[in-house]
């Protein structure tokens, strides 16, 4: 009786999957939604569910970047996955991903067997100028108390004096951020100090955009202090936000004046320890993890 149980159970379970997600997902399917791809374009999985098999299967699909939400800005296209079941996606969804300049358009639509692939061009697209990490080009220094200089080069990563071992090392990679892979600069920043970027020959385009988020899950539950991002342009302060682990993978935009000088981003992490007993105690608090990415974009003509 229970064998006969488990198999109605598992029976009923097939009927309403087949029913929710019109019907098995073959390989014959993916070989043709890979054949769909565009080599050249963004690939965005818009069917969360689907994103795990869709790393198995597509090439596209298991990179870093297609890992995380969509960042579409400076793309002149992508592609979107979605199940038949959601219906072709509208412009407005793919918009908030773009500048408010770019306008999104859905050029054409493929079949395969459940799945969809749309292809969509973006009007208006922008243009990436310059990033914040570029060969031979960063200064990086460390501040606890007395500013000190790092040393090393944006391709091996840069060791702080202060900062000790391959986990303390500020150096570009992938990071995870609200639970998403991020391509960022990763930097450890202890309570109470302070950590300065420096380009010298930073090119400006129209405006500048970039992300700051906290890194690890388990490192944010030991710190959630505060951290303060300025940003100067040619010795003039033109940005400074507070970011908190709440706030995810923040973004932030601010206009320029397009030209060549010196950009300079620093961060401050305030105090999140407490005072123990006797009062002379200090306890500063976990090292944390930030993940900063910043562009130099520029509006591009129209379509």
């Amino acid at each position: 009786m229970v064998l006969v149980a488990i198999v109605c159970v598992s029976l009923a379970e097939t009927v309403m999957t087949s029913s929710r997600y019109g019907g098995e997902l073959t390989t014959a399917h993916w070989v043709r939604v890979n054949e769909a791809l565009r080599a050249d374009a963004a690939l965005v999985v818009g069917t969360s569910w689907l994103a795990p098999e869709a790393r198995m299967r597509l090439d596209a699909a298991a990179t870093p970047e297609a890992s995380g939400r969509p960042d579409l800005r400076g793309v002149t296209s992508f592609d979107v996955l979605l199940h038949h079941r959601e219906g072709p996606s509208a412009a407005s969804r793919w918009r908030p991903s773009l500048s408010p300049d770019s306008r999104p358009r859905r050029v054409s639509l493929e079949r395969a067997g459940p799945l969809l692939v749309e292809h969509w061009r973006v009007e208006r697209p922008e243009r990436i100028v310059d990033t914040l990490v570029h060969p031979h080009a960063l200064q990086v220094k460390v501040n606890r108390d007395v500013e000190r200089s790092c040393r090393g080069d944006p391709r091996s990563g840069y060791t702080c004096p202060g900062l000790r071992g391959a986990a303390t090392a500020v150096k570009q990679q992938y990071a995870e951020v609200d639970f998403e892979a991020r391509r960022c600069l990763s930097m450890p920043l202890p309570s109470a100090a302070s950590l300065s970027l420096f380009r010298a020959n930073f090119e400006r385009g129209d405006r500048i955009v970039g992300h700051l988020g906290f890194e690890d899950f388990n490192a944010r539950l030991r710190n959630d202090g505060p951290v303060t991002m300025t940003i100067q342009v040619e010795g003039e302060t033109v940005a400074r936000s507070t970011f908190t682990n709440a706030d995810g993978w923040a973004g932030f935009e601010f206009s320029t004046t397009p030209g060549v000088g010196a950009l300079s981003v620093s961060l401050h992490a305030n105090a999140p320890g407490q005072w123990g007993s006797p009062p002379e105690r200090y306890e500063r608090g976990a090292t944390r993890r930030v993940c900063l990415e910043l562009r130099s974009m520029r509006e591009g003509d129209p379509a």
